[in-house]
């Protein structure tokens, strides 16, 4: 490059380092009678040489060290059966996956070794490792030490004290993880006691993503621990410690909060039960205690302090505290809050207590008289998260009680999300027949109804029953449903792999 710039004949003719004997030999075959061209052909000569002269890589002999993967010890499931992972691997009705999994793992089958590798690229979504981990059989889980990104799937489904030991004082940090989830989930005890063993010199990073495996089995049992990580130094760490002795009806800690809320609330009965009121007085400033409960000071966007700590407050609170308070039903106590200046934050803090106590009348009472809205707060739950907490017989009579009920008009069929269990016939059947009146209607001015059946249409289909496949064959489509044909065609393609999945089981 030097001598192209400076000219032939103001630079002598160099390499930056000795070429080699072959290459050499090449270059000495140039004609040096014309420096210019000389030096081109050169350059050429060595830029070919670079590019495509290497020889290719010897790859690295295999270690000695890898040990062969252990016997199978579960039956591999049947071609027929494992047929439909198959479709479902390739990216059809992958919707479906999760019901073969559990299907094969309630049978004790292991998937077939050519589909492994597939499944343990879908298991890299976290969500999906529990429930993959059981049919990978030994094969899977030794790919999972040979793939980082299989790693997930080597931990061992069940382990010994000896061995929960070992891998806790030296694993890796993601080890360790679901090494305490999986020990959570059978002995909560012995997991609690390798958590508080080494609390103390975890590193910050790590200590919230290890406590918030103590949801799993959280017992009375884990208080005095928790209690302690109230004072941790990292402020996320606190909260979550905090969230979870919410969990936990009779701890200290919802103690003080309903101590809070019965300083922050008083109920004034008149004669006319219509008449009652509630009379507010939030806190008007946090105390240390306050802050180490877990109360977040600063609220969000759109909020007062004072309403945003007496929802805190409340969420913590198990709503029936005020039924028994009050000697009053829980419709009553919501009819007075609706006549509060602090409705928001009063049905805000109950909706959030009663989801997390499951306190199903509560839930009812709330949904009934109260339209939960999308709250951006991150306290109050959704509508969703409000239906799917009632137990499924009554969540199936609540919702099947709106949809009957012609004054709500489409409204209820924005609950149909919530209902994410397997549907009794009774109940499939009655959806079924109310889309089929709404998907023929017709547009409507409620754009935002239509666009969420579009998008909920086909997640129902992992819902009902897949013997109702046939009966769900007269929907209409193309023409007959307007805007609906694509979710329709998506539904019924969902169902009918569930019935052939179905009958394939039963041979």
């Amino acid at each position: 490059m030097q001598r192209a710039l400076l000219g032939t004949e103001r630079s002598a003719s160099s390499f930056d380092s000795t070429p080699s004997a072959d290459l050499a030999a090449v270059l000495e075959r140039v004609d040096a009678s014309d420096a210019e061209r000389a030096l081109l052909a050169s350059a050429a000569i060595v830029s070919t040489y670079e590019s495509a002269g290497r020889l290719p890589a010897t790859a690295a002999s295999p270690s000695n060290d890898v040990a062969p993967a252990d016997s199978e010890d579960q039956p591999v499931a049947p071609a027929g059966v494992a047929r439909f992972l198959t479709t479902m691997l390739s990216g059809v009705n992958s919707e479906v996956l999760r019901e073969w999994l559990s299907l094969a793992a309630a049978r004790g089958w292991r998937v077939p070794a050519p589909l492994l590798p597939a499944l343990l690229d879908v298991g890299r979504a976290n969500y999906l490792q529990s429930i993959i981990r059981p049919v990978l059989g030994a094969r899977g889980r030794w790919l999972g030490t040979q793939n980082p990104d299989w790693h997930w799937a080597a931990a061992p489904l069940v382990v010994n004290e000896s061995a929960a030991r070992a891998t806790w004082e030296t694993g890796a940090p993601e080890d360790r993880t679901l090494l305490l989830a999986s020990v959570r989930d059978r002995n909560p005890a012995f997991g609690r006691a390798l958590l508080e063993s080494t609390w103390e010199t975890e590193p910050a990073s790590q200590r919230g993503q290890l406590l918030a495996t103590l949801h799993r089995n959280i017992s009375a049992d884990d208080e005095p621990f928790l209690e302690r990580v109230l004072d941790d130094r990292r402020q996320e760490v606190r909260r979550l410690a905090a969230s979870l002795l919410c969990r936990l009806p009779a701890s200290a800690l919802v103690s003080r909060m309903t101590a809070r809320a019965r300083a922050a609330l008083v109920w004034k009965p008149r004669k006319l039960l219509k008449g009652a009121e509630i009379i507010v007085e939030p806190p008007t400033e946090l105390d240390a205690a306050a802050l180490r409960d877990g109360i977040e000071k600063k609220p969000p966007t759109g909020m007062g302090e004072r309403a945003w700590w007496l929802s805190q407050i409340l969420a913590a609170v198990p709503p029936r505290v005020w039924i028994d308070e009050w000697s009053v039903e829980a419709d009553a106590i919501i009819s007075a809050a609706s006549r509060s200046d602090w409705m928001q934050a009063l049905t805000d803090g109950w909706s959030a207590g009663a989801v997390l106590h499951r306190e199903v009348t509560w839930i009812e009472a709330l949904l009934a008289n109260v339209v939960p809205g999308e709250q951006t707060n991150g306290l109050a739950p959704k509508l969703d998260a409000m239906i799917g907490a009632l137990p499924i017989e009554r969540r199936e009579a609540f919702i099947a009680k709106s949809l009957r009920n012609d004054a709500k008009g489409d409204t209820p069929l924005l609950y149909l999300g919530a209902a994410d269990h397997a549907w009794s016939e009774s109940f499939a059947n009655l959806v079924l027949d109310r889309l089929r009146k709404r998907v023929t209607a017709g547009p409507t001015p409620n754009h935002a109804i239509d666009w969420y059946l579009r998008d909920v249409i086909p997640r129902l289909a992992l819902r009902v029953p897949a013997t109702l496949a046939g009966a769900a064959d007269g929907w209409p489509a193309g023409d007959d449903a307007p805007g609906f044909d694509k979710a329709l065609d998506k539904f019924m393609s969902i169902l009918t792999f569930r019935r052939e999945l179905a009958e394939e089981l039963d041979r």
